[in-house]
């Protein structure tokens, strides 16, 4: 047997991050500690974060690890893996209390275990799961017992077989975006834990604008050596990108897992290493997806597990999921079952891709739905785990339903509709192609009309004529496809004749951060 860490305890230092340390804080330490029945200590001042995995705990406060990225969703953990207990250990110096506290699925609180001891001979604990597939977490509380304490290298961890393979190839689709790519490769290389999981890193680069070419590029090639692949082909979009990577990640990798990432995303390193050491402990072979942060708002959480709605074919979240969840407030403790996850990050078992194929050739939109669920039917089912994130441009800076990219909404989404519906009763095929047909009239080319925005409706029009066209139209080179949408659109004087390209490419993608005020 070998002991694998499920999860570390870790504080927001040491890589790229999605803003400064005293805007995320709170979604690695515990600022305020709820008022509940049990008597508890009651912090008057708060911990410093010192490094990645240290911090300081003076007297008068508690260090408590129930937040996003610190806290086990063990919900997820029991209910996916054979895991039924886990061990928790903790270093550092003075003496200490820790706490090990659980909650259940709606919400209550319990302490499972109490330890002393002096931190420089390390404290432990071990603590069962209980069935807990409806949700729950678990975290720990530490004390000091004397004026301060350091704590540092916390962790969970369980015992495993031997042969685990807790590896994955890192495939990254990009479009003339090389300072994000730059800061990705740095960031993934910033946590030794985090690149031992790594085996290799497929660059599939759709532009013409190359990182290699900025400041600082050749140590981070040479820092990779032949772990790196940096493959350059034409414009084929994102499902172009994602597919040769999944290809060379299959026939080419020995991996196996290949995790998806976008270009643009800031990664939490360690959410990273956890999504494949759940993903090789799972009791069957699963996709596992990460949650996508608010990069304008770093600590809310913007999309979680998702599916699709199947009157309409729209997706969103699954039942009993939101948006734009603030995380220093909400514990998740619901285990939510997702449909499929996109591929901001998502990591693919390649023996999946290997069975189901690739990605469609759809450019962009519906590339990742339509794939999840067509694992799910080969019996890949895909998890979206808390506490493994990126943080990403949020969609509601974008207005994709209007630009060029409507196009592909439609069309893509109507594709995915029919390759749905096959083999269903008649019956219902006529009731979701009337409901679907319905729903793009009025959403995308009626709205689009009485807002005068001509070119977005006959985007939408030419997506309906190119799905009847049948099969074929997948056939037509995918950046052809562009130029042919940009050539339509001209003709109305809304239109914007440059097709955005995704990012200048000139610095990396910068996002306004403002808080809200609130209420009193």
């Amino acid at each position: 047997m070998a002991t694998v860490t499920i999860q570390r305890i870790v504080f927001p230092a040491g890589f790229e991050l999605p803003a400064p340390a005293s805007e995320i804080d709170g979604l690695y330490v515990k600022r305020e500690i709820a008022d509940t029945e049990e008597p508890r200590y009651v912090p008057t001042v708060v911990p410093a974060v010192l490094d990645r995995t240290s911090v300081r705990v003076p007297q008068g406060a508690l260090l408590s690890t129930d937040t996003y990225f610190n806290r086990v969703h063990a919900g997820y953990w029991r209910r996916w893996t054979d895991i039924e207990s886990l061990r928790v250990d903790i270093a550092g110096q003075g003496r200490a209390r820790m706490a090990v506290r659980r909650s259940t699925a709606n919400g209550y609180e319990t302490t499972m275990r109490v330890v002393e001891g002096d931190l420089a001979e390390g404290l432990g604990a071990v603590v069962d799961m209980p069935p807990m597939a409806g949700g729950g977490c678990l975290w720990i509380e530490v004390e000091p017992l004397e004026t301060e304490i350091i704590v540092r290298d916390g962790r969970w961890s369980v015992d495993v077989p031997t042969d685990l393979d807790v590896r994955t190839d890192i495939a990254v689709c990009t479009f003339d975006r090389p300072d994000d790519v730059l800061a990705l490769l740095r960031s993934l290389r910033s946590e030794r834990e985090c690149l031992d999981v790594i085996d290799r890193v497929w660059l599939i680069d759709n532009g013409t604008k190359q990182f290699t070419d900025l400041e600082g590029a050749d140590q981070v090639v040479d820092a990779w050596g032949d772990q790196l692949s940096h493959i350059s082909q034409p414009n084929l979009g994102g499902s172009g990108g994602f597919a040769r990577g999944m290809f060379e990640a299959s026939y080419h990798g020995e991996a196996p897992f290949v995790m998806l990432l976008d270009d643009d995303v800031v990664v939490e390193p360690e959410g990273l290493r956890r999504a494949v050491v759940f993903g090789a402990l799972s009791k069957h072979p699963i996709a596992v997806g990460g949650h996508m942060l608010n990069r304008a708002e770093p600590t809310v959480l913007h999309s979680s597990a998702e599916w699709v709605e199947t009157d309409t074919m729209r997706w969103g979240p699954s039942p009993g999921g939101e948006e734009s969840i603030p995380l220093e407030e909400e514990r998740l403790e619901y285990v939510l079952d997702a449909a499929f996850n996109a591929w901001w990050c998502c990591l693919i078992p390649t023996d999946a891709i290997r069975k189901v194929g690739l990605g469609m050739p759809f450019f962009i939109k519906y590339d990742d739905v339509e794939f999840g669920y067509r694992m799910a039917r080969a019996g890949f089912r895909t998890v979206t785990l808390p506490g493994s994130a990126v943080w990403h441009e949020p969609w509601t800076l974008k207005d994709d339903t209007t630009d060029w990219t409507l196009y592909f909404h439609v069309r893509n989404r109507l594709i995915f509709s029919a390759l749905m519906s096959a083999g269903l009763p008649e019956k219902v095929q006529k009731r979701r192609v009337g409901t679907v047909v319905r729903d793009v009239m009025k959403r995308d080319i009626v709205r689009n009309v009485l807002r005068r925005a001509y070119a977005s409706a006959a985007s939408a029009d030419l997506a309906m004529q190119d799905f009847l066209r049948g099969p074929e139209v997948l056939h037509e080179p995918l950046q052809d496809v562009v130029g042919r949408i940009r050539a339509h659109r001209s003709a109305y004087p809304d239109a914007s004749i440059d097709v955005p390209t995704g990012g200048a490419g000139e610095k990396p993608t910068s996002i306004l951060r403002t808080k809200a005020p609130k209420i009193p």
